[in-house]
């Protein structure tokens, strides 16, 4: 009786499971929409309000969360009923095998004994099923929530170059890259050459979407072209050791990143064993000597205003160049500066780098 319940109960099993999972990936996709939704709601309070659409966004909130919770009642039925199934069948086995025991103690042909090994031991076959099934349902959860970065991981990795760059760059070579779409029909930086010698200022001029903060992607080594190649003294960043070659780099993204602590620990990121007079040298380079070095921020700087969050992020890369960057990359610094700031950074020059690429 149990060679012929345990296979249909592992068939049922496996449809069970086969359903479980799709509908967890339906839970976690309307989660993670519910909670984008709500912190774009957060985020634009102020906005909505001003507009007089704060209320109006109620219906949206409940819509998404209604989905959400219709999900989870999905998945939470399809594994009571799985669980309910293997109990039911579980029961019913040893149910059958009890009355054959007990028809076969009437008839003499089994021992007392054995009867009530037997009569134990049936329930424990089914065990090693019920933990598989506590187990996948959880298990279904985690692959769903970390589906995304187990995808990220499993993609090869690109080849990695082992060549050193030399310790003091004098010459940065930009020779006719180009950036295409993963379709290969569109290019979202077009062929660019330039050359970079210590000391001086390159400006990366265009309009939007162009592909000036691609090519500074480029020239990290964060992205492949689709054709050309940047060369540091003749080492091309394909070929180059990737901790050597962005050991020469001070970088400044469009949306620099903040971490919560103070405004000295965000400006050492790129220099830990700093000192607190080169912290506030690079500061007030950055025109940034109204702040406190010891002032805690807020992750990603939530209380401060967007020109202090980037003049922060400038300090970042002058401390880097005072410590031996070669090449300083900006994309668009000045962005959220006022006017006498702006002409102040734009004044700087940068002795100890190679060059500065601003768009």
């Amino acid at each position: 009786m149990l060679l012929l319940t345990l296979p249909i109960v592992l068939l049922f099993m496996v449809l069970a499971g086969l359903s479980a999972q799709r509908r967890t990936n339906d839970q976690w996709r309307a989660l993670e929409r519910m909670s984008n939704h709500f912190l774009d709601v957060v985020e634009g309070l102020t906005t909505l309000r001003v507009f007089g659409r704060a209320h109006a966004q109620r219906r949206a909130v409940q819509s998404v969360t209604h989905e959400y919770r219709r999900t989870t009642m999905t998945v939470l039925r399809v594994s009571f009923l799985s669980s309910f199934v293997l109990e039911l069948f579980a029961s019913l086995s040893v149910a059958i095998v009890a009355v054959q025991v007990g028809l076969r103690l009437i008839g003499g042909s089994i021992e007392l004994e054995a009867a009530l090994i037997v009569l134990l031991l049936a329930p424990e076959a089914f065990q090693p099923l019920r933990t598989l099934g506590a187990s996948y349902h959880a298990a279904a959860e985690g692959r769903s929530a970390t589906g995304k970065i187990l995808d990220i991981l499993d993609e090869p990795a690109p080849p990695l170059g082992t060549r050193i760059t030399p310790s003091a760059v004098e010459f940065v070579a930009v020779q006719d890259v180009t950036v295409r779409r993963a379709d290969a029909s569109i290019a979202t930086c077009a062929p660019t050459s330039f050359g970079l010698r210590r000391s001086e200022v390159v400006a990366l001029v265009g309009p939007s979407g162009c592909g000036k903060s691609t090519l500074l992607s480029v020239m990290l080594g964060f992205l492949e072209p689709f054709a050309g190649t940047v060369r540091m003294d003749g080492v091309s960043v394909a070929e180059a050791d990737r901790q050597s070659w962005l050991g020469h780099i001070a970088w400044m993204p469009q949306r620099p990143t903040l971490v919560a602590g103070t405004v000295a620990g965000n400006v050492r990121l790129g220099a830990p064993d700093a000192t607190d007079t080169e912290v506030a040298a690079a500061l007030a380079k950055a025109a940034c000597e109204g702040l406190d070095p010891r002032r805690r921020i807020a992750q990603n700087g939530a209380d401060l205003s967007a020109g202090e969050r980037q003049r922060i992020a400038l300090a970042r890369c002058f401390l880097r160049t005072e410590r031996g960057a070669d090449l300083l990359l900006l994309d668009e610094p000045t962005a959220h500066l006022d006017a006498p700031t702006e002409q102040r950074t734009r004044s700087l020059r940068y002795a100890n780098s190679v060059s500065a690429a601003s768009c």
